[in-house]
């Protein structure tokens, strides 16, 4: 993990209540991710891959949100979008 990610991250402050759903939340992304990428590198005849997995990350960060939204606090929400963000600029391949 980037220091800068790692910094935002703990820019939100969350709870000992929202770790484990924060951590579940990552997990999750970096997992879909990977399981995305892999099974486009093994179907035949794929075109656009990259537009492809732009798109299903995209996808798995607006989980992530969805997860998150269920547990932070108004005040954590603009520390946590700029989490997303800084996580999303360090991606590699999106």
């Amino acid at each position: 993990m980037q220091p800068e990610v790692l910094k935002a991250a703990i820019a939100i402050e969350l709870t000992e209540e929202q770790q484990p759903v924060f951590q579940a939340a990552i997990t999750t992304f970096a997992q879909g991710r990977m399981d995305s990428l892999r099974r486009l590198m093994r179907a035949n005849n794929q075109t656009n891959i990259p537009r492809k997995w732009r798109a299903k990350t995209r996808g798995l960060l607006e989980d992530m949100d969805e997860s998150m939204k269920a547990v932070l606090t108004e005040a954590q929400w603009p520390a946590y979008e700029n989490y997303r963000e800084t996580l999303k600029a360090n991606l590699r391949g999106y």
